[in-house]
């Protein structure tokens, strides 16, 4: 068979464009897209930070040369830098968050009138694969920014970059004087000198007092304990116990520095105490506010504590009394409002300060499955705050601590701090966004809510509708199987469709007894049993436990004892076991599935379907017997 003759292609005209692969040419025309969308920011700029230099990256000159430059980072590189910017005409700039690389360069535009966007450096990252300079990076910013796709991190007014400034100077010196504090109780323990089993504080009245006599030269112990104070739990005799050591050149020398070195930390907080005060009354609102109410101290004062009114200053400058809230002191807001300052307008709604917080579910979901919900890792100090003054609440007997214990029985300490700091934010952001008052609640507030909400998932209609119910000795049809009348049945189907949503076995099986008449004919003795004698498998039992008493049989609803017509919360349910719960006399029990007579003749099993604790349920729940419990 002849060769097939195929035709000669004809050779592309010279000013033809070269033929691409269909991958590139499909990324080609996406960014040829891209290019000829509507820019938002068209005089725009990108810098990419650094320690030496800075490189700035515009759009376009007006002279046409290279929009790329590098600028020194000194302060006459800094007005340089901002000369050309005005003279490219750029009106906003976009740079990388470094730290205090960018800091004074931000407070330089700033000042010059730009518009300065801050962002994560996550967001302006380079894209994986792609070579990595400085001056790519600056061209990378300036595209993103360019076209609007780089959000800006949070950045307080002017007056609030001061009071942060001060509060994080001073906690950095309460934190280095920690460390001395921690020398000293390790030098008293290296001489076997056991003052911190015998004090509370080491920094405290008492402590002080000895920790000076003992650099000062002060060996007896008993003259030591002569020092004590009079509000000391242990007597005079106990710290002179305590204060019997061996003591070591050595360690009295790291002892007397670590001293001094604390007393020096205490000078410079004191120092810095008078210009907080002088700033805060700067920053004082000009509207008339009330007076704040007398407010008790729940502690006594420490070394470092401000020496001056926090509560009034944060109260005159902010307009809200961010102490009234539980578990947040003095020093609590006063590091919540330098780091948040007093607009809260720059997060729209509460879930957007949470979630910049990172106080909320972090989710990573792909394929319709949760891989993960872990909160967001960070260095957040507004959110390390709200966490330790929600450990704070861990005895607290209000409405904050109830639920902190609550969430810590059922998902443990971290994820119960974590929870209960997002409940505290959420106050915070109402309280100076809106102005609102602070209600405090109690304890018994929050045990009702539970309680409530524990009864409305319980009833029937939360599963499907409710199931009504004709029983003899509740005399007339209840939507919710609610007696209607009062008599000597102990409400047996209304607790059967409180369990089950189901009709109980006398409406089911006509002609049969009902639950409640077979209980209101039963013995005195033994109120939780049939009275037939006959089909029953619980009446052979009944005379044998007739002499121990009425059972204590537990309505779950009216959480209430039918025998005695008390309430049940704090008694001990587990007394109640498997055979003395009421049975009818078709063999189903109405704490548990139906069962027939025969299954009832084999070992009773712990029935953990309704064992709940007090905390997850309410203390109107049913348990198991505490012997068969798993």
């Amino acid at each position: 068979m002849p060769a097939r003759k195929t035709r000669p292609r004809k050779p592309p005209p010279p000013d033809a464009p070269p033929r691409l692969p269909p991958d590139l040419r499909d990324r080609a025309e996406a960014c040829a897209r891209l290019a000829a969308a509507p820019a938002p920011n068209r005089h725009a700029a990108g810098i990419d930070v650094g320690d030496a230099t800075h490189w700035v990256c515009v759009g376009e000159t007006p002279d046409g040369t290279d929009p790329v430059r590098e600028f020194p980072a000194h302060t006459p590189g800094l007005r340089q830098l901002v000369a050309w910017l005005k003279h490219c005409g750029v009106t906003t700039v976009a740079l990388e968050a470094g730290g205090v690389y960018g800091h004074v360069l931000f407070l330089t535009l700033l000042e010059a009138g730009l518009d300065v966007v801050m962002t994560p450096p996550q967001f302006a990252k380079q894209i994986q694969g792609r070579p990595k300079t400085d001056r790519r990076d600056c061209q990378w910013i300036w595209r993103l920014h360019h076209h609007g796709m780089l959000p800006s991190v949070f950045q307080p007014d002017e007056a609030t970059q001061t009071l942060r400034d001060y509060v994080r100077q001073r906690a950095n010196l309460v934190r280095l004087g920690a460390q001395h504090v921690q020398r000293m109780q390790k030098a008293l323990g290296l001489m076997n000198l056991k003052l911190t089993a015998v004090l509370g504080d080491t920094t405290g009245v008492t402590g002080l007092k000895i920790i000076r006599a003992i650099v000062a030269g002060e060996r007896d112990p008993h003259a030591l304990a002569r020092l004590r104070d009079r509000r000391c739990k242990h007597s005079a005799a106990e710290i002179a116990t305590a204060l019997d050591g061996r003591y070591r050149p050595e360690h009295l020398t790291e002892l007397r520095l670590c001293l001094k070195m604390w007393d020096a930390y205490q000078e410079a907080v004191a120092d810095l105490d008078p210009i907080i005060a002088a700033h805060l009354r700067a920053m004082r609102r000009q509207t008339t506010l009330p007076p704040l109410p007398p407010q008790t101290r729940v502690r006594g004062r420490k070394p470092h504590d401000p020496k001056f009114d926090v509560r009034v200053a944060l109260y005159l400058a902010t307009g809200v009394d961010l102490t009234a809230v539980e578990g947040l002191d003095a020093v609590h807001a006063l590091t919540l409002v330098s780091e948040l300052g007093s607009d809260f307008t720059k997060w729209p709604t509460v879930k957007h300060f949470t979630s910049w917080l990172g106080l909320c579910p972090n989710w990573k979901k792909t394929g319709g499955r949760v891989q993960s919900s872990k909160t967001r890792r960070g260095k957040n100090r507004a959110a390390s705050a709200l966490r330790l003054a929600a450990w704070g609440l861990v005895r607290s007997k209000s409405y904050l601590g109830a639920y902190l214990r609550r969430q810590r029985s059922r998902l443990g300490a971290p994820k119960a701090v974590t929870a209960t700091a997002h409940k505290l934010a959420r106050v915070v952001y109402h309280l100076v966004r809106y102005g609102a008052a602070y209600v405090k609640q109690t304890e018994a507030a929050y045990a009702e809510q539970v309680r409530a909400r524990v009864r409305s998932s319980r009833s029937p209609s939360s599963s499907g509708g409710p199931v009504k119910v004709t029983c003899s000795s509740c005399t007339a049809p209840s939507a919710s199987g609610r007696r209607t009348t009062s008599s000597a049945a102990v409400g047996l189907c209304e607790l059967w469709v409180a369990e089950t949503n189901h009709a109980p076995p006398s409406a089911a099986a006509p002609g049969s007894a009902c639950l409640c008449s077979a209980a209101a004919t039963a013995s005195a003795s033994s109120p939780s049993y049939c009275s037939d004698s006959s089909g029953c498998p619980a009446a052979s039992r009944r005379r044998a436990s007739a002499s121990t008493g009425p059972s204590a049989v537990r309505c779950r609803r009216n959480n209430a004892s039918p025998a005695s017509g008390r309430s049940a919360i704090g008694t001990d349910h587990h007394s109640l076991s498997r055979s003395s719960r009421p049975v009818c006399h078709s063999g189903s029990s109405i704490h548990g599935p139906y069962r027939s007579a025969a299954d009832m003749q084999a070992p009773p099993r712990p029935n953990h379907q309704f064992r709940r604790s007090a905390d997850r349920g309410g203390p109107d729940c049913i348990s198991p017997p505490a012997s068969r419990r798993r």
